[in-house]
């Protein structure tokens, strides 16, 4: 149980760091943390249940999703970190074809080739 706590402990005090860094767009920063803790891919970080990878992308920090895109590396990273839909229902793949960014579309869709396109 107390493994437990701690566990959900880390967790919490890493995604606000997280959450801290790319609001004050040290995506730097946000990048170390994501490399000590690749697990964060998928976590909402905002209450419109955007993820940091949502974030850069509206951000349009090209180097900075290139850089999240490559930390994932199985199927199950695939499903949980680049299919994350915000509370508005859009993946990350939906905000870089919004903003009109065909690098970062390309980056995303050749990570993960049957990414959900339907919103």
């Amino acid at each position: 149980m107390a493994e437990y706590i701690d566990e959900l402990t880390v967790r919490d005090q890493a995604r606000r760091n997280l959450f801290d860094k790319a609001m004050r767009v040290r995506w730097d920063n946000a990048m170390e943390i994501y490399k000590l803790y690749p697990w964060l891919l998928p976590d909402k970080i905002t209450i419109s249940g955007d993820t940091a990878l949502h974030l850069a992308i509206s951000d349009r920090k090209e180097r900075v999703v290139k850089e999240m895109v490559e930390l994932v590396r199985t199927r199950q990273q695939y499903e949980s970190a680049l299919k994350s839909k915000n509370n508005q229902g859009n993946t990350a793949l939906h905000l870089a074809a919004t903003i009109g960014n065909v690098s970062m579309c390309e980056c995303l869709a050749n990570q993960c080739k049957d990414l959900d396109t339907s919103n």
